[in-house]
């Protein structure tokens, strides 16, 4: 931020605090535009048989371009010889910042022949420090120091990747104490989310004990807070196990085959928020789940934070809340419950916790019991006069037995009768070995019934029954019990599996039949690009702002950009482009997500998308409305590219568009569907002053039936 010679007030927006505090900082511009950010991520360097080695060759700095009008270009970094470390990759030879932009960089090195690990001191560990000099054209280069953490293999460590979206992140990973080289797949994982503002270093990650015979990884949510592990928080968990499986980053080569990782042999465990990730990343991905086991975990975002504080609330309608309560609904991990029934489970916690109420524990395993038709099937350890912290929380008697005795080979049988539930195609891995790929009406709640007949022989016939699916499929899953023949709706059918195969029942009075390929994605919402609005950030993004409208205008959509960019670099540490429309190149842009900044009139790229909101000059319609009034914005979700979405921000006039980019998602819990429309009341009512809202259909067309649009 740019301040001028004068007085300035800052306003600072709160909502249901008893007290808070907050810290500004306010500090000269150095000579040069470049500005180094904290944190930094980099690997650890493990030490195996005295060789100093990188946990993994990715590097991540983030950097502020403190110019007013020119973007940074031609970015490189150095290091000054002798070094402990060798750049072996530059940055992207198009990378670029845009004024005012915070952006972390990413370049990847290796390990000098020159290293050598200092040696421990009471306040801090075994570590490599080195200068990195960054450079730009046009601008002072600058040094920052950089520093490297050593730890001995046998130790826990951090370990850096390349994650969905391409930017560089980070997650902890603790070896079992004895190798795994005898089994078919690898060591089985206890992957392990932290709670709100922990990092994923040596405090949280020997919170734990080592374990015999299984993998513990700690993904970092992509931040301290960042997205809960909802959404884009969901995905980085994975993606860092997925990653870690594949390459076995940090483990000595020696050693590569004798400490394999299973991913799909898991048990899911975490404290506080990392607790409600424990409920909302397993009851999404019940069929690689060992065991379940939070800790302190809340159940959803509703019953932990004060929704009823939200005084817009009170204008809105029904209608129009249940259409934004469902744009969240995926993470109602009590509705998502039924997944879970017949996994193992323990939950966690002190009788006086502070911060997440017991109930929330006590709740869960109430609604598994009865679910499971059996009482007292979940364990509840809670410990008597215990806040929400204490020794021993995560890794007490009570759940190393319960890890020791469910880290297995093999995954729990499933039940002889099971039911998927879901809200949306998009976050669910499946049950079962079964995906449900589509709904009949996107956001309704979907279930489909499994009643398994085991027959002499161990062949089985599954008895399916849907309600609000439209498609399905079969994937195989190690272990795990499978169909050899199917009735389904009463039909019997033979057993094909995905991606060639799947079943569909294409409209509601037709019967199910065996569907072929992926070619319908082309054309309808798949899991790739069902939505809602948070699903932008599940991917790849690039920022486009319009420049064909005025000058006002093309200032007003990059500032826009600008601070969006620098909020999910905060929040989950992105790393965006912000790019002009007439210099997109559409072709390189079709597998990422957009952001777009302006309507078809003033951003060409704009024009590209489909949806069913058309234009007229600066006016919109939404199913039968059109909006013109002043001070009326939108945001929505259209298709985009290669099953990839986009999402337009775009106003009837500049203050419509400055409310119709506040829709954007920046973190979880914020309830916004594939669309809104909002009205000269917004600034007020908040939700009441939503003129529309909704999910669009699988064809990518508006539906009374989930959409929502005011008359007058």
């Amino acid at each position: 931020v740019y301040l001028s010679q004068g007085l300035h007030t800052l306003y600072v927006p709160f909502q249901s605090f008893e007290s808070t505090s907050f810290t500004i900082y306010v500090s000269e511009a150095p000579s040069s535009a470049l500005y180094f950010q904290q944190p930094y991520i980099v690997p650890d360097v493990i030490i195996y048989d005295n060789q100093p080695e990188l946990a993994a060759p990715y590097f991540m700095v983030p950097v502020t371009n403190l110019l007013v009008s020119r973007y940074l270009e031609s970015i490189t970094v150095s290091v000054q010889p002798p070094s402990p470390i060798d750049i072996i990759q530059q940055v992207d030879s198009s990378f670029t910042i845009a004024p005012g932009q915070t952006r972390p960089i990413k370049f990847q090195a290796k390990i000098s022949t020159t290293a050598v690990c200092s040696p421990p001191t009471q306040n801090s560990q075994s570590r490599i420090t080195f200068n990195l000099t960054i450079s730009a054209v046009g601008t002072p280069s600058i040094s920052v120091p950089i520093v490297l953490t050593c730890v001995k293999w046998n130790e826990g460590y951090r370990f850096t990747f390349l994650d969905f979206d391409d930017s560089v992140q980070y997650a902890g990973a603790w070896n079992p104490a004895f190798s795994c080289e005898n089994t078919p797949n690898g060591c089985p994982v206890l992957l392990t989310f932290h709670g709100a503002q922990v990092e994923v270093g040596p405090v949280w990650i020997y919170s734990y004990m080592q374990q015999n015979y299984s993998w513990i990884i700690y993904p970092t949510n992509r931040a301290n807070f960042g997205f809960d592990f909802q959404g884009p928080g969901r995905v980085n968990s994975l993606y860092a196990l997925e990653k870690f499986a594949q390459n076995l980053p940090g483990v000595p080569l020696p050693l590569k085959t004798k400490y394999k990782a299973d991913p799909y042999k898991i048990i899911y465990a975490g404290h506080s928020m990392g607790g409600h990730g424990c409920w909302a990343i397993s009851t999404k991905n019940p069929d690689r789940a060992l065991a379940i086991a939070p800790a302190a975990g809340w159940i959803k975002m509703q019953f932990y934070l004060p929704y009823f504080m939200r005084v817009g609330d009170s204008f809105t309608p029904p209608f129009l809340q249940s259409l934004l309560q469902a744009s969240i609904a995926e993470d109602n991990t009590d509705f998502y419950a039924p997944n879970i029934v017949g996994i193992p489970l323990i939950v966690r916690m002190g009788s006086d916790d502070e911060n997440v109420p017991p109930y929330h524990l006590r709740r869960m395993a109430r609604i598994v019991d009865q679910l499971s038709g059996k009482p007292n099937i979940v364990e509840v350890s809670e410990v008597p006069g215990e806040g929400h912290w204490f020794n021993g929380v995560v890794d007490g008697p009570p759940m190393q037995s319960f890890f020791d005795r469910n880290l297995k080979y093999t995954l729990p049988p499933l039940p002889i009768n099971f039911t998927i539930t879901i809200m949306n195609p998009a976050s669910f891995g499946g049950r079962g070995g079964i995906k449900i790929l589509q709904q009949e009406k996107p956001y309704r709640e979907s279930y489909l019934n499994v009643e398994r007949y085991v027959s002499a022989g161990s062949s089985q016939i599954w008895v399916l029954i849907t309600d609000n699916v439209r498609r399905f499929g079969f994937y195989n899953v190690p272990t795990q019990e499978s169909p050899s023949f199917l009735i389904l709706e009463g039909n019997s059918v033979s057993v094909n599996y995905l991606p060639d195969f799947h079943y569909c029942k294409l409209s509601p009075n037709s019967s199910w039949t065996l569907c072929k390929g992926e070619d319908w994605m082309a054309t309808e919402r798949s899991p790739a690009n069902y939505g809602p609005m948070m699903q932008i950030l599940e991917a790849p993004i690039i920022f486009v702002y319009g420049t064909l409208g005025t000058q006002n205008e093309t200032s007003s959509y990059l500032e826009a950009a600008t601070f969006l960019s620098n909020y999910l670099w905060y929040q989950g540490r992105y790393s965006i482009a912000i790019v002009r429309d007439i210099d997109l190149n559409l072709n390189q842009a079709s597998y990422s997500n957009l952001v777009l900044f302006g309507g078809p009139l003033t951003n060409i790229v704009s024009r590209n998308i489909t949806s069913p909101v058309t234009f007229s000059g600066r006016n919109f319609k939404v199913g039968s409305r059109i909006f013109n009034e002043p001070g009326t914005g939108i945001g929505y979700l259209g298709s985009w590219g290669f099953q990839r979405l986009a999402a337009v921000f775009a106003g009837t006039d500049d203050e419509g568009f400055k409310k119709s980019w506040r829709l954007f998602v920046v973190k979880s819990g914020m309830t916004i569907p594939d669309y809104v429309v909002v009205g000269p009341t917004f600034g007020w009512q908040g939700t009441g002053g939503f003129e529309a809202a909704g999910f669009w259909n699988n064809f990518w067309q508006f539906d009374s039936d989930i959409g929502y649009v005011k008359r007058f």
